[in-house]
């Protein structure tokens, strides 16, 4: 009888599995932000707090992260503002005030972004997650204070520098003799020299390139917007 009973447990244990592979994985969990909105119409300005973050995740090596808040104002990003840096903590408490001076007619057309930073001395700072918030959807009424789960943070418009070597000409046109990419595209030798660059601060760092054909280069470029 024991047999009878060893290949439907069998089939029900594989149902199980099959279930649990299909579980929806949970979302990374990148921390949240406090902060504070208000608007001045005497002033015609924006005030933004930053109060704090939390359940940060660790950025570093040692289990921690040095985080900082960039805050500007989407589509014209003309004016930026930074906290000050907080070292080595999950929970900074950053408690700065911003203000941005824009006409309350043009407020409606206008995103709030507020991205949080893990500040590195030697590489790129490390976007952990940002909050955006459509000013259309706001009520200046009244002040809010409120908290919001940061979601993660589009990668920022990526430097690149192309260097061209001109064959000089007083009557025609200079004719290009050939041309280097450098920046976070980059590959080979080239990208070899950026990472340099960025891992050494305020020091010049010498490198020979190959030059390459224009329209190679600009090829790259033109795919890499």
């Amino acid at each position: 009888m024991d047999g009878g009973y060893s290949e439907p447990l069998k089939e029900e244990s594989n149902k199980e599995t099959e279930l649990s592979d299909n579980d929806p994985k949970e979302e990374e969990k990148l921390g949240k932000l406090h902060y504070t909105l208000d608007y001045n119409f005497t002033d015609n300005t924006l005030i933004v707090g930053i109060l704090q973050a939390a359940e940060l995740p660790a950025m570093d090596v040692g289990g921690s992260s040095d985080p900082y808040v960039k805050l500007y104002l989407l589509p014209d990003k003309k004016k930026k503002f930074e906290t000050k840096v907080h070292r080595k903590t999950l929970e900074p408490n950053f408690n700065e005030t911003f203000m941005f001076k824009v006409p309350y007619t043009e407020l409606g057309g206008k995103t709030l972004v507020m991205t949080v930073y893990d500040f590195d001395r030697f590489s790129k700072h490390d976007a952990i997650g940002a909050v955006k918030i459509p000013m259309s959807r706001m009520d200046f009424s009244q002040s809010l204070q409120e908290w919001r789960d940061l979601q993660k943070a589009e990668k920022e418009e990526k430097v690149q520098i192309a260097v061209t070597v001109l064959d000089y000409d007083k009557i025609g046109k200079n004719d290009a003799i050939g041309k280097v990419l450098l920046g976070s595209n980059s590959t080979g030798t080239e990208q070899r020299h950026w990472e340099d660059m960025l891992a050494n601060p305020r020091r010049p760092i010498a490198q020979w390139h190959s030059l390459k054909p224009e329209d190679e280069i600009n090829a790259l470029l033109s795919n890499k917007k």
